[in-house]
């Protein structure tokens, strides 16, 4: 992965830099002492992932706003491919199309944490969102069938809103007619009628277990876990008598300056 631009907001002496486009051989960040040019390669170096948490240190003088570090990369079909196979995900043309313009953007806050722009966040869990409403529905008519079955004109059937269907309405539904029917069952005299709420009521225990294992899966955070290990690590020197001792090292051990993805930036 390339990266293709960066955005860095309340990081010491930046307020807000704006999107800087890199060239896609040499850029040159020219700017007066004091005016922010090291405070910039500060602030990619702490997106490495190393950097479990940006510095105090870091936070604007006059303490408004906390530091958020954005970094645009540019994605090659190689690593896609790489990616969809590491987590299973298999890219969406629209998610594609979408990488291809807009660049892979990834947001570090100040507690080291990494996020996902919004709008791949949303594309990526698209399908789950579908597929997870799909298995809420079947499990709603899985209820309708079971209470057409047997349904006593004792129990005051609960209301489902479909419109905003989820885990915690079917439950809800559930639990209360089974407490209705268990409120119910030592007063009931026919056998018969007894054995069918009873029988009622297992069903909707088991219905009860589909309801909590149904987990919504998040593409969205597994795909952000990728493709850290993708991006590129960045190293500032902040004076080149340490940049000549290494590069002496590194002549001795040349696997000392490769992450494991072979990817490395540097920074003078």
């Amino acid at each position: 992965m390339r990266l293709k631009k960066f955005h860095i907001t309340n990081y010491k002496s930046i307020k807000d830099s704006g999107y800087c486009e890199l060239a896609s051989d040499i850029t040159i960040i020219a700017g007066k002492n004091e005016s922010g040019k090291t405070a910039i390669f500060e602030a990619l170096r702490d997106f490495n992932r190393d950097v479990q948490k940006i510095s105090e240190s870091a936070v604007p003088l006059d303490g408004r706003g906390e530091p958020k570090i954005e970094l645009c990369f540019e994605i090659e079909r190689k690593t896609w491919d790489e990616i969809s196979k590491k987590t299973g995900i298999a890219l969406e043309r629209e998610t594609r199309e979408y990488l291809s313009k807009k660049g892979l953007k990834l947001f570090k806050n100040i507690d080291g944490n990494y996020q996902l722009d919004r709008e791949l966040k949303k594309l990526l869990n698209k399908k789950i969102d579908k597929e997870y409403e799909n298995r809420l529905m079947t499990i709603h008519i899985s209820l309708e069938n079971i209470l057409k079955q047997y349904m006593p004109s004792w129990i005051e059937k609960p209301k489902v809103n479909l419109v905003d269907i989820n885990e915690k309405n079917l439950q809800n539904a559930t639990n209360k007619i089974i407490s209705q029917v268990n409120s119910q069952l030592p007063s009931i005299q026919d056998n018969t009628e007894k054995q069918k709420a009873t029988d009622l009521v297992n069903q909707l225990n088991e219905l009860n277990k589909k309801i909590q294992n149904l987990k919504k899966e998040n593409l969205a955070e597994r795909f952000l876990q990728e493709s850290m290990n993708h991006i590129p690590k960045f190293i500032f020197f902040s004076d080149f008598s340490y940049f000549l001792q290494k590069i002496i090292f590194w002549r001795n051990c040349p696997y000392w300056f490769h992450n494991k993805t072979g990817n490395l930036s540097f920074i003078f």
